[in-house]
Formats: C-alpha cells, sequence, structure tokens
C-alpha cells in the first residue's frame, strides 16, 4: 500500500502492549483508533491518513502473527475504501496464497520467507519494510499483472546508530539476495577520474551477483548536492557518474539501498522517483526493541532479576549505539566495585545519561 508520512506514531500504550505481546490489547486499541468516535482522542479533527496509517498496521501485525484470514478482512476493507490503491489489490491476492482454501497447486506458487528472528520490536519499521520492500520483491508477478512498477531503490535515512546497516542486511537475509556494502572511502581516488572508475568496478561486480542488493552507505557524501557552492567539479562528475550507474538498463536483479543521516544534503537528482523511490526514516528503536537491547548486553553479568520493562521506558530515544555504550559503562563500574546489578543500579546510570537525540533533533527529519 501507498507510503505514509514517518511523522505518525501509535499511543503509549499499544507499544506497551506490544512489548508485552498482549494480541488482544493491541487489536483492541487499534480498533478504539480507528472507530467513528475516537476514544484516544489523537487529533482534533479527523485524520483519514492517520486512520489509514493504523490499518496498515494492524494489517502487518496480523500477518506476522500469521492471522492471515484476519489479514485478509481488513485488508478487503482497504480494497473497499481505496479502491485505487493497486497495492492493497496485491496483498490481497497475496494473502489468498497463504490460507487454506485456496488449492495446495497455487499455494505452492507461494515463495515463503524468512520471519524477523532475531528483531525484536521496531514493530512500525517492520511493517512498513514488509508493505513497501518485501511485498514487491516477493510479489512481482502480481505487480506485473496490476501494472503496478517494483521500486528500484530505497534510501533510508535517519540518525546515526539506529541500524540502517542492519536492517539492510536482513533485508538481503530474507529475500535470498546477495549483499554488496559500498561506503565512500571504499572508492576514494587520488587520481582523476579515479573515483568514477571504481563505482563503475562496484556496480558491474553487483551486477554479476545478482540478485544482489548494493547498499551505499553515506549517501550525503557520495551524492553530495551540486547546487552547493562547497562542491567540486569532482564531486559533481561522481554524482553524475552515480547517477548513470543507477539508470543503467542493466540493473535487473540488482536492488540499491542508499542510507544518509542528512537527506537534505543530497543532491535532489538522486531523491527522484525512479532512483530511490521508497525514503523509509529509520530512529531510534521502540520500547520493545529497547529492552531487548539492554537484556542483550546485561543478561550474561551478574546481576538480581532486571526490569527490562522499566529500564526500557526511561531510555526513550536512545539509539542502539548509545545502549549498548552505556551497558559497558555499567558494567565496568560494576567490576570495579564488585557488585552485582539491579533495576536501581542501571536506571540511575541512565538518568545520568542525556541521549544525543532530543525531540528538538528528531524533529529535524520530519
Amino acid at each position: 500500500m501507498t507510503t505514509l508520512p514517518n511523522r505518525y506514531s501509535l499511543p503509549s500504550i499499544v507499544n506497551t502492549q506490544l512489548m508485552r505481546n498482549d494480541r488482544k490489547g493491541i487489536l483492541i486499541s487499534l480498533s478504539r483508533i480507528t472507530s467513528l468516535n475516537n476514544t484516544f482522542q489523537l487529533f482534533a479533527e479527523y485524520d483519514e491518513d492517520y486512520l489509514h496509517y493504523v490499518g496498515q498496521f494492524r494489517v502487518q501485525l496480523l500477518i506476522e502473527w500469521k492471522m492471515y484470514r484476519e489479514a485478509l478482512a481488513w485488508t478487503c476493507l482497504e480494497c473497499e475504501l481505496y479502491p485505487d490503491n493497486m497495492d492493497a489489490f496485491v496483498l490481497k491476492e497475496s494473502l489468498k496464497g497463504k490460507i487454506c482454501n485456496i488449492p495446495k497447486q497455487h499455494r505452492n506458487k507461494q515463495k515463503e520467507l524468512p520471519d524477523w528472528k532475531g528483531v525484536a520490536g521496531m514493530f512500525q519499521l517492520k511493517a512498513m519494510i514488509e508493505r513497501d520492500i518485501l511485498l514487491p520483491m516477493n510479489e512481482k508477478a502480481l505487480y506485473k499483472r496490476f501494472n503496478i512498477p517494483v521500486p528500484n531503490g530505497f534510501l533510508f535515512y535517519g540518525p546515526p546508530g539506529c541500524g540502517k546497516t542492519f536492517f539492510a542486511r536482513k533485508i538481503a537475509e530474507r529475500i535470498g539476495y546477495n549483499f554488496i556494502e559500498l561506503k565512500p572511502s571504499d572508492i576514494g581516488s587520488t587520481y582523476v577520474h579515479g573515483t568514477q572508475l571504481e563505482l563503475r568496478k562496484v556496480f558491474d561486480n553487483a551486477r554479476e551477483q545478482t540478485p544482489c542488493i548494493l547498499f551505499i552507505d553515506e549517501m550525503e557524501a557520495m551524492a553530495p548536492s551540486r547546487n552547493s557552492t562547497d562542491v567540486s567539479f569532482h564531486y559533481k562528475a561522481e554524482v553524475n557518474e552515480l547517477l548513470t550507474q543507477m539508470d543503467n538498463k542493466q540493473n535487473e536483479g540488482l536492488i540499491i539501498i542508499g542510507a544518509t543521516n542528512y537527506i537534505s544534503n543530497i543532491d535532489e537528482a538522486i531523491l527522484r522517483p525512479g532512483r530511490f523511490d521508497k525514503k523509509i526514516f529509520i530512529g531510534p528503536p521502540d520500547l520493545k526493541a529497547r529492552a531487548e537491547a539492554f537484556k542483550l548486553y546485561l543478561e550474561n553479568y551478574p546481576q538480581d532479576k532486571l526490569r527490562y520493562d522499566l529500564i526500557a521506558e526511561l531510555s526513550e530515544n536512545y539509539t542502539f549505539a548509545e545502549i549498548e555504550y552505556i551497558c559497558n559503562e555499567i558494567k565496568r563500574q560494576a567490576i570495579v566495585v564488585k557488585r552485582t546489578i539491579n533495576t536501581d543500579y542501571v536506571c540511575t546510570h541512565i538518568s545520568s545519561y542525556t541521549p544525543k537525540l532530543s525531540d528538538n533533533e528528531m524533529s529535524k527529519y520530519f
């Protein structure tokens, strides 16, 4: 279905229910949001886009829980409400192939994707990736049938330390593609036109390994805006070469995923549809993901039983990198004083640390 603005978020009660895996409570809460009498009172006036967003999120949750019949019912409603949304019709046909009343000869054609094992939380991001990336890659025949172009490229943007590279690798794993990572330092050259030549080699190598995901990190350095007075002719030539390679007609089977912390610094030509068709915000971990991250880094250290739910609530806007850092500091200091750790000890250290991402910093990405 259509990509919706990243400014939307779910009420805190839904995040808490997601963390507790309270499926019944989650579905009740989502229904309360989309009911005509909105008991959450999130908006002063009717916001159809937000209701559309919540509806999509509910469908993806049902699919993740393998409740395909319920997901199909809500998707059929989506098709009725938004008849111009061809992505919804693709999803409807895909779901039909997953439920038991479809003949086996048709179901066998469905390619089952690995699940999100090892990726805790981040429910809203995973729902967006499922809809905008994995569904088109797995249902190319259906997209062709409905005359919907499969996206050529995706741009991940957001604060540093939030897992853009990790999710790109996970996508490659889920669809069974090879993975090549490219950073500006990999192709830097002191020779005239040397960088363009290295860039061409990387793309040629990726085409030889198709199906393949080419992950280009630090896109703001790889393709800086040519309108900036700080950009030399050398960089402009590199941007032109990157545009040429992205537009190459031999890119069949090659998916390009870019990543940036500063989307506003990227050349406008790179951001146009046909190159990066979808732009996906990857922000700091949600409540469930924070709890699992703290557990990952602390569970092997001697401790009293930690309240990871409480620890997660106190660490809003922490990135994965910051959680790893503070957990290492907690263990180092605990070793010095030769003590076990408990919830109060961890919470005290969290309270003494100020995350780099304030609400004001987060607002810059929207």
